[in-house]
Order: C-alpha cells, then sequence, then structure tokens
C-alpha cells in the first residue's frame, strides 16, 4: 500500500458523521470510498450528506470493493465481532468502536483474527488523544506528584435525545452506561498511570431513563496493580456536573476539567508544596490524531493510538464493574477481579460453582450443612505463599462474609467468587479445598471435593 488509504465505513452512524468522516479526510491522501448500511434508505441519505460515492448494501459488498483497505466499524456493538472477523479476512486493516465486543471471548478472538490475518486493529478509543490526557499522562511518568495513590473520574453526563436509543433499551447490543461509558474510564486511567486494573466494586442505578432494569448510572471504585485506587462516576442522567479527572499522589496532584468529553477542550492544574499552576495544552481534534496514529500503524510507522489488545482491557474492566453492581441471590455484592486474559478459558467461578453444585448434589456434605469462608489472597493466577491460609483450624468466630450456618449453599459460589482461597465447613470437618494455583483447587481432607481441571 502507498501513501493513499481507502476507507470504507461500516455503519452509517451518528459518531462517524460527526467525527470519523473529517477525521479521515483530514489525512493526506485518504479517501472514504463506501459505506456499508442494512439500511438502505439510511446509507443512501448518509453518502449523499456526506460526499461519499458509495453505498454498499451490505458488509460481503463493501468488503469485496477493491477500493477498500481499511474499515471503521460503528455498528451496535453485538455486530463487532462477525463484522471484524469478515474485514480481517478480506485483508481490511480494522478500526473498531468501543467496547469491541460483549464478551471477552470475542474480543480476544477479533484481536487474534487480525494478528493471524496480519491487518492492523484498534480500538477507537478516543480520550487518550486528548491533549489533557497525555498531559496528565506526562506529569504522572515524570513523577510531578509522586507515587499515584488515587484518582477520580467525573464522567456523568446527559445523553443527548437524539442517541437515546438502543442505548437505553437493548441489551443484546450492549446497552446500558457501563459497557458505553465505562469503557471510556477504564482506558483513560490505563493510559495515564500505566497500570492495570485488578479489582472492582460497585453500585449502579436505574433512574427510569433506561428501560427494563437496565442501569443509567454507576458508581463504582478500581484497584489497580499498582495499587492506585480510582473512584468512577459515570451516567446518562445528569445535566449539569462537568466532567473531569483527579490524580492524586504522595507529593502532589493533577486536577482536569472539563476532559472528559469529544472535543478538544478542558484545562489541567497541577497543585503541589509549590503551589498551583495552569498546565499549558496544545489542543487537537481527537479523532484526527486517532485516525492519523491507525494510518502510521497501517504504514508500519508506529502502532495505534488504542490497540485491539486495549480494548480487550477496558472490556474486562467494564464487564468487571458490570458484574460488581448486580447483587447475589443473597442480594449482596462483592468485588469481582478483573481478568482481561488468564488460563482455563473461563471465569474460576464458574467452573468453582460447577464443582460445588456437583459436591453437594452427591450429598457431601448436604446443601444445608456446607458453610463457605473466604480468605482474601492473592491472584488466583499467581503462586499463593505458603502462609496464606493456615492448615490448621480457622480463627474462631465466623468471617464477615459467611452465610449464616444454616443457610443453603446456592448464593455460596458467588461468594467465593474473587478469592484465592477457600475453606468448607461442614459438621464435624474442616478442611481446605482452594490450595494452588488458579483453578488447581485439592480435594477436601476425604477426597470428596472434585478437583477442578483447567
Amino acid at each position: 500500500m502507498g501513501k493513499s488509504v481507502g476507507w470504507g465505513l461500516i455503519g452509517a452512524s451518528t459518531i462517524a458523521r460527526e467525527w470519523m468522516v473529517d477525521a479521515i479526510r483530514a489525512q493526506p491522501g485518504n479517501e472514504i470510498v463506501a459505506v456499508m448500511s442494512s439500511d438502505a434508505a439510511r446509507g443512501k441519505a448518509f453518502a449523499g450528506a456526506n460526499r461519499i460515492a458509495t453505498c454498499h448494501p451490505s458488509v460481503k459488498a463493501l468488503l469485496a470493493d477493491t477500493r477498500v483497505d481499511a474499515v471503521y466499524i460503528s455498528t451496535t456493538n453485538e455486530l463487532h465481532k462477525s463484522q471484524t472477523l469478515a474485514a480481517a479476512a478480506a485483508g481490511k486493516h480494522v478500526l473498531c468502536e468501543k467496547p469491541l465486543a460483549l464478551t471477552l471471548e470475542d474480543a480476544r478472538e477479533m484481536v487474534a483474527a487480525c494478528d493471524t490475518a496480519g491487518v492492523v486493529m484498534a480500538t477507537n478509543h478516543h480520550l487518550r488523544n486528548a491533549a489533557s490526557h497525555r498531559k496528565i499522562r506526562e506529569l504522572v511518568q515524570a513523577g510531578a506528584i509522586g507515587k499515584p495513590l488515587f484518582a477520580r473520574v467525573f464522567h456523568a453526563v446527559h445523553l443527548p435525545p437524539h442517541l437515546q436509543g438502543w442505548r437505553l433499551n437493548k441489551p443484546s447490543a450492549g446497552a446500558g452506561v457501563i459497557l458505553d461509558i465505562t469503557v471510556h474510564d477504564a482506558d483513560t486511567l490505563r493510559f495515564i498511570l500505566g497500570a492495570e486494573p485488578v479489582e472492582a466494586v460497585a453500585l449502579s442505578q436505574q433512574s427510569g431513563m433506561a428501560e427494563g432494569g437496565l442501569e443509567d448510572g454507576v458508581m463504582a471504585t478500581l484497584r489497580f496493580d499498582n495499587g492506585t485506587i480510582a473512584q468512577l462516576h459515570d451516567a446518562f442522567t445528569v445535566k449539569f456536573a462537568g466532567t473531569g479527572l483527579e490524580i492524586h499522589g504522595l507529593q502532589g496532584s493533577i486536577l482536569g476539567r472539563d476532559v472528559m468529553t469529544q472535543r478538544p477542550v478542558g484545562g489541567v492544574t497541577l497543585r503541589n508544596a509549590q503551589g498551583e499552576t495552569d498546565v499549558p495544552l496544545d489542543h487537537e481534534n481527537l479523532y484526527t490524531r486517532a485516525v492519523r496514529a491507525f494510518v502510521r500503524a497501517i504504514r508500519g510507522e508506529g502502532p495505534p493510538a488504542a490497540s485491539g489488545e486495549d480494548g480487550v482491557r477496558s472490556l474486562a474492566t467494564a464487564l468487571a464493574v458490570l458484574e460488581a453492581s448486580v447483587d447475589d441471590p443473597r442480594g449482596r455484592r462483592y468485588p469481582v477481579s478483573v481478568r482481561a486474559y488468564g488460563p482455563g478459558g473461563g471465569p474460576l467461578a464458574d467452573r468453582l460453582a460447577g464443582s460445588l453444585r456437583q459436591w453437594v448434589t452427591a450429598g457431601q456434605p448436604s446443601a444445608a450443612q456446607l458453610r463457605i469462608r473466604a480468605y482474601p489472597g492473592p491472584s488466583t493466577d499467581d503462586p499463593a505463599p505458603d502462609d496464606t491460609v493456615p492448615d490448621g483450624p480457622a480463627p474462631d468466630g465466623p468471617a464477615p462474609d459467611d452465610p449464616a450456618p444454616d443457610d443453603p449453599v446456592p448464593g455460596a459460589p458467588r461468594l467465593v467468587k474473587q478469592h484465592s482461597w477457600l475453606e468448607l465447613t461442614w459438621p464435624g470437618e474442616r478442611g481446605v479445598v482452594g490450595r494452588g494455583r488458579g483453578s488447581e483447587l485439592a480435594g477436601s481432607p476425604d477426597g470428596a471435593a472434585p478437583k477442578l481441571a483447567r
């Protein structure tokens, strides 16, 4: 491929019209040669309004267009996977909107397919392209505030009427504020801190804008692997809050105001022992910068602004927040680990819960007798220190999260979900059923509990 890049738009979307058409055309030698929409009238109107010569009725037809070198995918979220896989198979580079997919398995498959096909895949996480966030990252990495301790993200906005469609009423498309906005917070914090989220807790809200129990607001807390704790406030329902991002460290604080937005605006202030300083910013269109990095990646001149793997990791965080915000059968919530990648091909909790159900069903012991104590420990993908759970009797008194002695087991698998070590207790016996790495869970003292396979 030479300097020119022919683009095909998969989806005649609002974001394509408002931001991406101009961002693509701002790149020298780039041309939008075609758009695809499953709604023929919508596609034709979009093509006419945006001076695009060709409107294709299907993804297959667009990918068969030899003028198309790269695609921008902005359809609803449940369609991203199949469209990305088709584009990769056709040898087209892929810039995909967030979230990449509705499950981690699908997102990983998309990244792997593009890698196998030898095409560039990027996630359209625009916020890391903002001058404000790039400056905040620069200050953090330069040690301007010392060790980062805490972060706060204010991303509660009012969803405008022209966007109040599937985001509020279509769960099958990934509706709700968490998959729409929290993914942005996750990616922005990963970018700024150079760290990965490892744990999430959350409370969500249904205020009436979203339908069918979908969340339209959430407050969440993330723990990162560098020790930073971040607080997130995301909503579709808040008209006058303004947006912002703060990083607080041992030696100072960085305050970003009006920075969680698509527009190249906002300010950054550094506050430390020397006082308060407004940091100069060189604002630039976020999407133009993202597309420029993507085109350079196609030419082998560097990475995209946000890779496909970045999209997987932001999705993993959003899914953890979503899960943490939901009550278990007992009406309680627990921390959820963030695992973008890991062994076993599925959550440890699913395998553990299935094993426990089989064990209880076999009468070893009965559901009415089984109690579970969860010990906080290291990541289940890491070797545990020998003293995480003593071999002797457990400490006196119930653990804070213990079910009552006569509680049945159905809610218990959720309880133990994000802990490395488990203790099962039943009349007359006590034993550890959770020693080892990941899903290498040995049996009870008498061997009654099955070992979980990876």
